[in-house]
Parts: C-alpha cells; structure tokens; sequence
C-alpha cells in the first residue's frame, strides 16, 4: 500500500494525481497525495502540497509535474530532529573553539572503502569537509510561497444603446394574368345512314320421324348367393376341455397334501390360465376344422376384484388368432387378496370379416378367479403359511430424539431424568431401512433384568408408530443401582397385517443401561459424591426407656446407678 506523504491545502484550476498503474484522479481541497504519484497541474492551475511531518510547502505553477518519490521528500520517521540540531549545534561550537568540525562527524555509512564501501571506481578515495568562511542565501530548487489570486473587478461599463428593428419594404404588386382566349366550339359530325334490312330466309321443310326401335327383353337376374354366418365365442380351457370359468394361483402357492395326489405331495399349482376363441355351431359346439385371422379379446372389465398388472398381465384388448390358445398369468405380490376375480370376452374385429360373411360374436365371457399364497392358511390344522410372502420385516432400532438411528450404546441417566429413544422400521433383505415406510404400528416391550425395576424408568406406551420414535426415561431415586439394564424387543402385532399374506418381525432387541450418581464415585482420587442423592438424614435424640423423646438435660447417679436413654 502507498504511504501518504502530504495534503492539498490550496488548489486553483485542474490538477490530477496519476498512480503507478496510470489510474488518474482529479485533486481537490484535502485530499491525500500517495507516494509515487504523479502530480500534473494544467496551463493556469496552482497547487499547494503541505508535507506531513515536515515543515515545508510544495507549490506547482500551471504546467508543471512532480513525481513523489523519496528524494524529494523526507518521511518525518526518518529524520528525527532531535538529531539535526545536536549535529548543528556540535559543529557550531567547534568552530567556535577552533577545531575542526570535521574531526567531530562520524564516518558516512556508505561511499568511500574508509566507511566500509567495497574497492571500487564507483566511490571517492575519501571525503573531507573544510569550512570557507564563504556565505549564501539559502533557496529552495522551487517557489514556496503561497498562491496568489486576484479577482478582476469591473469600473465601468458602456451603456448599451438599443436598435429600433428595420421594418421592411412594402412588397409591390404582382401583375394580373391576362385572360386566356375562349376556346372555338368544334364542327358537329353528320348522321351516319341507316342501314337496310336482310331479307328473312325462308324456312326449311321439318324432317319425317324414323320409326322407334323395339326393346330387346331384359335378362332375368341371377340369384344372390346365400351369406356365410360365422360363430366365434372364447373358451377357458382346462384339463382340455373347453369352460366359461377357471381358477389361477399367484406363483408360489403351494398344494395341500391331497389336493393333487397324482402330482406328488405339495404339487406347485397353476399360475396361468389358458383360453382360446373357436368357431361353433348354433349349439355351441367347436367346429372340427376352425378358421384363421385374429379377433379382439378384452382381458378385465370394470367391476373386477383383481387390478390389471397388480394380479394379472396382460390386460387390456388383445389380438388373438382364432384357434390358437394365449395365457393369463397371475402376479404374485404380498397383498392379502385372495379369490379375486377377472373377466375376458370377445371384442370383435375379426380380420377375415368381409362381404359375404356374418360374423355373430358370442357374449358368452370367461371369468377367471386368482387364488393367493393364503388360500391354504385355513381350516387347516395346523395351517400352511410356508408360501405367504412377506409384506414387510420390521426391526427395532436405536434412536435418536429426531428418528435418525444411533449406534452408540443406549444409555439413560438418572441425574437430569435423561431419555432413550427407539424406532421400528420396515427393512429390505440387507436390514437397511426402505425409503418409503408403511403406516400402521406395532407392538414393543420392556423387559427388566436383574435388579431393574419398572421404578426405575417409564415409557408411555408399548404399541408404537411404525417409523416414528418413542422413548424411556430414567426416574432418579436415592438407590445406589447404577448399571441396571432392561430390554426393549419387537413384539409384532402390525395394526394393518390383515391386508398383507404376512408380515416378518426381526428378533433384534436394544439393551438400555441405567446410570445413577454414584457411577462417578469411584475410582476418581477423591470420588465425586456432591451428586449422590441423600436416601435418609440420621440424628441422634435423648430419650426415655421407652424410647420416647426426652427435653430434659441427660443425667445418671452413680446412687442406684441410674441409666441414661438414646435413641
């Protein structure tokens, strides 16, 4: 950063100070001026610069320029005065006394080898002062006096004497045109003569009528050919035989012991249901030989207990080639939704319809019922639940006050009433919690062990808020039982089970440690028992042999040997 040298204390016309970079300012009344500036006055400006801490005035005429560097000025800092005036009065006595002056100066710190300089052609072989008696008037190397201004003044002035404004000359008269001569009237054109009239031709004889043709006789039509009618209705097929209904199972559902014998024990059961759409007679029944193209079959309706692409797939209208069977496929998932059911019927558009043919669509439909993984759970005994999926796993975790897991141990502590918090979370295979968490709660408990009773701490509830959490908390009393633990686990019971085929319960548990007072008291050197809650107070009273209290002062005689009580 520049140092500050000095101050504008007069100023007349432009002057601007240009730093190193060539940024340029214009100065005016007290502003600072910056070492290595460029001060530049214009043609009939003044500038005056007071230095700091210096005694003396820098002036600049109109035109001139002063670049602020250190040998045209001394900081103060550098020049204490204390030490010019000692030298100049050490010099004075001197000569005074008749000795040389020069005899008192110390050595210069640079120039010549005797003041330490290196060998050199750049320095003088040495420096002598010698006084010559000779006097000067001391200037400086540029005016330091003061600006001068002087303000001309006006004596007189000429009275302006006003001029009448010159009215301008008349315009003359513009002559009159002369009128211009009428124009002569032109020479009316003679009559054209009227032309004489054409003779009328005279009219020719009307031709004789030729005789009318007789009409030949029209051909007898040819009879229409009779329309071909063409019965197409849909058909679920089971165990090869063509029904209006059928029964799928979601995959993984597993046969009952009995229910298929010729399949084996537990038999898995079918998931896709097989239909095709055939041509039949006015009874109903298939023809041996079917026709080709495709037709419309639309597989659900509205109304349907199963969701298309939650329980089945496909959906929707479908192209099928008459003849050739297509599936269904149930779709498993962990939704309690047993005996659903979905519709399909023809939709039309067969591609082979044309002129010629009708073609009847039967409204007979097809309905279709879905059978999940509980279809078995009941009346069993006991029931199958090995093939129920799994909603959700639910696990008990550490907490934090804010629901953000801890791992750190669970602890409570007596001094202050301090709380532990849990939270039951639903969890993917790995136990990491999923993002999106199910509603409903769930059933916790507190187990104590050992020592721990439920004295010892309180919780508000044992049903919970699936991802929300609760706590315990610690109940200060005077018993010396830090340590004690108790147990929090996952007891199951989902509020909302029913709608799912099941639901999975981690067997995870937190143990939550109880911390009193006296857990500081040892082994500091000494222990810490300003904390410890005082259980009882004991006093001693005097008394009576009953054990009464007594106000009167505790005397025994040694005549009967008396006795003294305490209690």
């Amino acid at each position: 950063m520049s140092t500050a040298i000095g101050t504008v204390t007069a100023i007349k016309g432009m002057v601007v100070a240009i730093d190193s970079s060539g940024n340029e300012r214009v100065l005016a009344l007290g502003d600072v001026i910056l070492e290595q500036e460029l001060i530049r006055t214009g043609v009939d400006a003044q500038v005056e610069i007071t230095l700091t801490g210096v005694d003396n005035v820098v002036a600049l005429q109109g035109g001139e320029s002063w670049l602020v560097t250190a040998d045209t000025y001394t900081p103060a800092d550098q020049f204490p005065s204390g030490d010019s005036v000692a030298s100049v009065d050490a010099i004075q006595a001197a000569i005074l006394a008749g000795q040389d002056p020069t005899e008192l100066l110390a050595p210069t710190a640079a120039g010549a080898p005797a003041a330490g300089a290196p060998q050199g052609n750049e320095g003088a072989d040495f420096v002598q002062l010698n006084r010559t008696a000779s006097e000067t008037t001391p200037e400086a190397g540029y005016e330091t006096i003061g600006l001068s201004s002087f303000v001309e003044q006006p004596v007189s002035e000429e009275p302006v004497q006003p001029v009448a404004d010159e009215v301008p000359p008349a315009p003359e008269p513009e002559p009159e045109p002369e009128p211009e001569p009428e124009p002569e009237p032109e020479p009316e054109p003679e009559p054209e003569p009227e032309p004489e009239p054409e003779p009328e031709p005279e009219p020719e004889p009307e031709p004789e009528p030729e005789p009318e043709p007789e009409p030949e006789p029209e051909p007898e039509p040819e009879p229409e050919p009779e329309p071909e009618i063409v019965n197409l209705q849909l058909f679920a097929v089971v165990d090869g035989e063509y029904v209006s209904a059928n029964t799928i199972y979601e995959p993984g559902s597993l046969a009952l012991p009995g229910q298929s014998p010729e399949q084996g024990e537990r038999p898995a059961l079918p998931t896709d249901g097989e239909y095709v759409v055939l041509e039949v007679d006015e009874n109903g029944i298939p023809l041996a030989t079917q026709p080709s193209g495709t037709v419309t079959v639309n597989i659900g309706q509205a109304g349907d207990d199963a969701t298309p692409g939650e329980d089945f797939s496909p959906s929707g209208s479908q192209q099928v080639t008459v003849g050739q069977p297509f599936f269904v496929s149930a779709v498993d998932d962990a939704l309690s939704d047993n005996g659903e059911s979905l519709t399909l019927s023809l939709g039309g558009g067969w591609s082979n319809e044309g002129a010629g043919v009708i073609v009847n669509y039967s409204p007979n439909a097809v309905t279709t019922t879905i059978l999940d993984e509980t279809d078995n759970d009941d009346p069993q005994d006991p029931p199958s639940y090995d093939d129920n999926d799994a909603a959700f796993t639910f696990q008990l975790f550490a907490a934090n006050a804010d629901g953000s897991l801890n791992d750190d141990p669970s602890v409570i502590n007596e001094d202050g009433e301090t709380s532990a918090y849990y939270i039951v979370l639903a969890v993917d295979d790995s136990g990491t919690p999923l993002a999106d968490q199910p509603s409903g709660s769930v059933d916790v408990s507190f187990t104590n062990n050992g020592t721990t009773s439920d004295a010892d701490y309180n919780y508000v509830s044992t049903t919970v808020a699936v991802g929300s959490a609760f706590s315990s908390t610690a109940v200060d009393d005077a018993f010396a039982d830090n340590g004690e633990t108790f147990t929090v686990a996952l007891e199951g019971n989902y509020s909302e089970a029913a709608a799912y085929e099941a639901i999975a319960y981690n067997n995870d548990t937190v143990e939550t440690t109880i911390v009193d007072e006296t857990d500081n008291d040892d082994p500091q050197d000494p222990p810490s028992y300003d904390d410890n809650d005082v259980a009882y107070t004991f006093q001693l009273f005097a008394a009576n042999a009953d054990g009464g209290l007594s106000d009167a002062p505790s005397v025994i005689n040694e005549n009967g040997e008396t006795s003294a009580y305490y209690i």
